[in-house]
């Protein structure tokens, strides 16, 4: 998941600016992912970050990282809580 995330960073970010023309916008990051276990049970996570306010003058990178933080954060609680679950789809 961390991978993921990282990888659509600059998208996300890029997006957050274009919408940030003159106005503030309330933001939150949500993933759903799929998790699975044995060969035929599945179960679906909905996580989403805090809702931020953000303006043109917000550092998006830093925004971004503690949202980051708290949806790898949730998932690795849901793991350890959960057992015998495993990440299957983002």
């Amino acid at each position: 998941m961390g991978q993921f995330l990282f990888s659509v960073e600059r998208i996300v970010n890029g997006n957050i600016r274009k919408a940030l023309t003159n106005r503030e916008l309330n933001v939150n990051i949500a993933v759903f992912a799929e998790y699975k276990r044995g060969t035929e049970e599945h179960q679906g996570m909905n996580i989403k970050s805090q809702n931020e306010i953000l303006t043109r003058s917000s550092k998006l990178a830093d925004f971004y990282s503690k949202a980051k933080t708290k949806l790898l954060s949730e998932m690795e609680e849901f793991e350890i809580r959960v057992s015998q679950w495993k990440l299957s789809r983002i």
